[in-house]
């Protein structure tokens, strides 16, 4: 047993006061040291910035919603979710990206009568069509 000061180490502590300096040291070679030293120093202004910005707030209740809505389902349902989330906002991004807003031109009730007709609406339709069907038994079964 080795005596620091006035403090006694077994042989455990010495092994835990190893992993600890080992962990420090991948800390600091990756920067997060320098990024966790900087958030204990700014803890104060951070709670305080954090506590007084409305968008945050905000942000915070939606994420407070989302999560218990997942506490709802099975942990299949999850990833299910997961995974056509993932699909689904990178098609969007990506056609997002693809739109150019300056060229857009308002569509009358012909360009609707047509639009069935491009392979590429019809996939959009079936998607909104799933999510429409299935967002109705959803909506159906909380009234009864």
């Amino acid at each position: 047993m080795v005596k620091m000061n006035e403090m006694e180490i077994n042989e455990e502590g010495i092994k835990a006061l190893e992993t600890l300096v080992k962990v420090a040291v991948k800390l600091k070679e990756s920067g997060m040291l320098d990024m966790l030293y900087f958030l204990a120093e700014k803890s104060g202004e951070i709670l305080s910035i954090i506590s007084n910005d409305v968008g945050l707030a905000r942000a915070g209740a939606l994420g407070h919603a989302g999560i218990a809505a997942l506490e709802k389902l099975e942990p299949d349902e999850v990833l299910s979710i997961k995974s056509n989330l993932e699909e689904l906002t990178t098609c969007a991004f990506k056609s997002l990206a693809e739109m150019k807003i300056e060229e857009l031109k308002p569509v009358g009730l012909m360009g609707l009568l047509k639009a069935p007709k491009d392979e590429d609406m019809q996939y959009g339709l079936a998607m909104l069509m799933a999510l429409g069907k299935a967002m109705g038994r959803c909506l159906k079964s909380k009234q009864s």
